[in-house]
This record gives structure tokens, C-alpha cells and sequence, in this order.
């Protein structure tokens, strides 16, 4: 084969030592041929590189091995370790981690479970017990009668340098008949959020009892199954003597939370979640709670040294009075609600009222909140899927719910408590309105004592319509949102607070006359809250 041009090299030369016809014509040259050798260079070279390669392989193989066995084992031990305390941590709070156990589990990474799983746990962080405290900053961004609502109602304290503070005449329940027809005749008036509890008159609320426990959708497991009609009668004959006359806490607030408490338990079919006794323990305890209440709050007690606050050391002095003198009453044959319970039975009734009770003290408000947002972040998917399908229970909803009964019993009782701003605006105005007489009454109490006037206690300073604002917006609103989001047919409470905002509002401008900033400030919250509303009520 001929050469390649490139492996010949060519030199002239002058001279001939051989005679030849080129020579003469001065076109005499050598050439070297180097094919050859470069052939050989090019194989050496292939060599070379076959070897490097061959170097690096083993190389990386090497590396890889060393690679796994340093630094990819011990990770894979510790992502397999912490998502194994992760989900250790999740079930702590009551719960297996929902999407580490489905089905398709198997399809997900290590890192995608780590991630899903982290996000709730960083969820559930945010939603920590604040242990009922707060700034100077944030008390700073609220008006006068917010802070009253922070401080004196919910019990929070402020952090910061310490300052120095220098009866209606009633029919004899015995009269009447305990025949269905003269309950259910009320039946559908009984059966609404929409119940005006003032248009009532003393013989109709006894009605309003009888029909609840012995007549409506839940007697069939409560005064039908626990008591009789008798024994109810004396029952409901003291503890309508025990409340007191006062403008908000008295016999017919009982009665309207009674009625509250009940909605509550059919709307969400508590039936089907709750055991007989607790539901009858829980109704039991909406007309016991505020028993024997002297219009005065805990912390007037306890400042005064009231025999109650020493009685009870100061821990919710009226919710343990409240308590004991509801089991008192239950503690006779003649009186006793409970009487036809078997003995575990009637353990667990008395549970479920010291429970429920002692948790209507607002000092509770912030963690009963903070613990349904932190229900609803383990079971979101339960929850929307309950919301979306309506209808009847799922069984994994009724799981959920039996695991932490006792919780979702002190929410019905405490959302029933506070549950004016959930009620149509003219019942709602009217109970403000008596809550504020309360108040205000204290807070005269206060001047003549010269104690420091609680902030929402000076009739000379607060506005009525005012303080509405920041008793639903700070106190009211995030409890009934964090319920609803668990019990989605309760929508329509959210739905009437938003409505109620509203209204207030205007009262509170056309009486004070306030400044931009603060009607846009107002206007911002009632926004929040009303689309807050309309997107839980848009799920269902």
C-alpha cells in the first residue's frame, strides 16, 4: 500500500553521487520513509490511554466503593432512623402518619416520606402551646378593647418589664305532661341555629329541656336511657335555683348553651362518634356550667381573696364551684341525672363533667385552639375527604374523632360558652350587650374597692359595638374556624360570625366616628375572617 504523504519526508540536495536525468535538472532530492515508525508510536500511544482508562476504572470503582460504604450507608441508616423517630414523634401526639402508610408508600423515596413528614412536624411546631403569653409589641398593635379581651378574658400575660398596677316566675315543671305531643310541637323552633332564646317564656324553657333530653334526635341516648322524667324535674327545679341573678350568667345563658351544646352534637352526628353517657354527661354539664356564677370573673376573685379563690387555690375558682355544685346536686337519689347508669358508666359521666367544665375557663382558650389546629394538620386528608363526600361518617372519621373524645366534648362545651357572635345578629347583640352590663358592673365594683379596672370593665372608656371586634377576632373566630375545619357541617356558624363582624363594625363608626387607618384596619380583619368563611363553607 502506498505511503501516506505525511510519513515521507523529502530533502534536496545539490550535488549527485549517481548520475541521473533528475540531477541535471537540479531536481535531486532524498526521501525517508517513516510509516513505519509512526505505526509504532500510534499503537503506543493506544496503549497509553487503554491503560489510563483502565486505571480510572478500577479507580472509580474503587471510589464508589469507598463512597457507599463512608458516607451512603451511614445516610441511608440515618434518613431510615430519623423518619423511624419522625414517625415516632407524629404518633406521640396520637397519631400514625397518614401518608407513610398508604398505599402508595411504596412508590415514594426515603426523602419524598422524610419530606411530607417534616412539613407537619414544622406544622405542628408553629402550633406549640404559647403558655397563654404575649409581647408588649403585639398588645401594642391592638386597640383598648382588644387588649381586654388578651388580658382579662383570656388570661394571657404580657411579657415585658414589670409594671406596677396601683327570676321570671316559672311553671311547675310537675304540671306538665311529659307527652311527646307537647314537646315535638316545638320541634322545629328547637331544631335551628336561627332560635331566638329571648322570645321564650319560663314554662317554654322548661320545654326547651324536656324536648332536648327526653324528646329530640339525642334522647334516645340520654334522659331515655340515663333517667326519668321525675327525677329529671327536681334535677332541673335546683339548678335553675342555683344560678344567680345576673345579666349574663344566669339561668336562661345556661339554657341557651344547653340548646347550643345540642345543635352542635346533631349537626356533626355525634351519634355515631361519642358513647351514649358521654353525650348525656356533656348536655348534663351545658346547663350545670355556670351554676352559682356572682357575675364576677376569676380575676376579680382571686385579687379580692374571695373564699372561692382560696377554696381553690386560685386554678379557675368558678369552673371548680361550677363543677362541684352540679355533682352535688347529681349526688342524691331524688336528683341524680345519672341514676340509671351502670358504675363505669357513671365513672366516666363524671369525667366527662369536671373535664368539659373546667375547660370553659378562657385561661384554656389558646391551647384548646392550638391543639384542634394540630388535630386537623395530622388529619387533613380524613377531614376533607369528610367534608367533600358529606352524608354519612366514614370510619376512618369516627377513628379520629374516638381517639381524642374527651377533647372534642370540652370543644362543644366551650364553643357552646362563648357562642354569641355565632348567633343570628339581633340574639347576638342582645347577649353582647348583657355580657357588657356584666362587665361593667364589675368594673364599678372595682372603682369602689380602688382595684385596677379590668380593660374591658370601664363603662366610661369602652365602646360596645367596639369590642365586639376583638372578641371575635381574636378570641371567637380562630376556635370556631379550627372547629369547622374538623366538623365541616358547621359552616354556617362561620358563615353568621362573619355577617355579625359586620354589623358591629357599623355601630362602632357611626358611635365613635373613628379614623381611616382604623375603620381599614377593622376592614382588613373582617375581610380575612369573611373569606376564611366562604372558602370552609365552598368545601362542603
Amino acid at each position: 500500500a502506498p505511503a501516506r504523504k505525511l510519513s515521507i519526508v523529502r530533502k534536496t540536495v545539490s550535488p549527485c553521487a549517481v548520475g541521473r536525468p533528475e540531477c541535471e535538472a537540479g531536481l535531486s532530492a532524498i526521501h525517508w520513509d517513516f510509516t513505519k515508525a509512526y505505526q509504532a508510536s500510534a499503537g503506543l500511544d493506544i496503549l497509553v490511554v487503554l491503560f489510563i482508562v483502565a486505571v480510572m476504572a478500577l479507580a472509580s470503582a474503587n471510589f464508589t466503593s469507598t463512597l457507599d460504604h463512608m458516607v451512603v450507608r451511614p445516610i441511608e441508616h440515618i434518613l431510615a432512623m430519623v423518619k423511624t423517630k419522625a414517625c415516632t414523634v407524629l404518633k406521640s401526639f396520637g397519631m400514625d402518619d397518614e401518608e407513610s402508610d398508604g398505599e402508595d408508600s411504596g412508590r415514594q423515596s426515603e426523602t419524598e416520606l422524610l419530606q411530607s413528614i417534616f412539613a407537619k412536624l414544622a406544622r405542628l411546631s408553629a402550633l406549640a402551646p404559647a403558655n397563654n403569653k404575649t409581647t408588649e409589641a403585639e398588645m401594642n398593635m391592638l386597640d383598648s378593647a382588644g387588649r381586654g379581651v388578651v388580658v382579662d378574658m383570656m388570661g394571657m400575660q404580657v411579657r415585658g418589664p414589670a409594671k406596677k398596677t396601683t327570676a321570671e316566675k316559672r311553671v311547675d315543671i310537675f304540671e306538665m305532661e311529659a307527652s311527646p305531643s307537647m314537646q315535638v310541637g316545638n320541634r322545629e323552633l328547637f331544631d335551628s341555629w336561627q332560635m331566638n332564646i329571648f322570645e321564650l317564656s319560663a314554662d317554654r324553657l322548661q320545654q326547651l329541656s324536656l324536648y332536648i333530653f327526653f324528646a329530640s334526635p339525642m334522647a334516645v341516648v340520654s334522659g331515655r336511657v340515663f333517667t326519668d322524667f321525675e327525677t329529671f324535674g327536681h334535677f332541673y327545679e335546683l339548678i335553675h335555683d342555683g344560678y344567680n341573678d345576673v345579666p349574663y350568667h344566669n339561668f336562661l345563658h345556661a339554657c341557651d348553651t344547653l340548646h347550643m351544646v345540642y345543635r352542635l352534637l346533631v349537626s356533626t352526628s355525634a351519634k355515631a362518634c361519642f358513647s351514649d353517657i358521654e353525650l348525656h354527661a356533656l348536655l348534663v354539664s351545658a346547663i350545670g356550667h355556670d351554676i352559682g356564677h356572682p357575675g364576677f370573673n376569676n380575676a376579680f376573685l382571686i385579687e379580692t381573696k374571695h373564699d372561692l379563690a382560696t377554696r381553690w387555690n386560685d386554678r379557675s375558682p368558678l369552673e371548680n364551684m361550677h363543677c362541684a355544685r352540679l355533682l352535688e346536686i347529681c349526688s342524691t337519689t331524688k336528683r341524680n341525672v345519672f341514676g340509671r347508669a351502670s358504675t363505669e358508666d357513671a365513672k366516666q359521666a363524671r369525667k366527662v363533667c369536671i373535664s368539659t367544665i373546667l375547660h370553659t375557663d378562657l385561661i384554656h382558650h389558646v391551647d384548646m385552639v392550638k391543639n384542634m389546629e394540630r388535630v386537623y394538620e395530622l388529619n387533613s386528608a380524613i377531614c376533607e375527604e369528610q367534608a367533600a363526600y358529606g352524608g354519612e361518617i366514614s370510619a376512618s372519621y369516627e377513628d379520629m374523632i374516638r381517639r381524642d373524645s374527651m377533647s372534642f366534648l370540652e370543644l362543644f362545651l366551650h364553643m357552646a360558652d362563648i357562642a354569641n357572635p355565632l348567633k343570628p345578629f339581633d340574639v347576638c347583640k342582645a347577649w353582647a350587650w348583657r355580657v357588657m352590663d356584666e362587665f361593667f358592673a364589675q368594673g364599678d365594683e372595682e372603682k369602689r374597692l380602688g382595684l385596677p379596672v379590668g380593660m374591658l370593665n370601664d363603662r366610661d372608656k369602652i365602646n360596645r359595638g367596639g369590642s365586639q371586634h376583638g372578641f371575635v377576632t381574636i378570641l371567637v373566630s380562630p376556635l370556631v374556624f379550627s372547629a369547622v375545619q374538623l366538623f365541616p357541617t358547621l359552616h354556617p356558624l362561620g358563615t353568621q360570625m362573619a355577617s355579625n363582624l359586620m354589623h358591629f363594625r357599623t355601630l362602632w363608626e357611626e358611635e365613635v366616628h373613628p379614623s381611616p387607618e382604623d375603620k381599614q384596619k377593622r376592614d382588613e380583619d373582617i375581610r380575612r375572617i369573611r373569606e376564611m368563611a366562604e372558602m370552609l363553607q365552598d368545601r362542603s
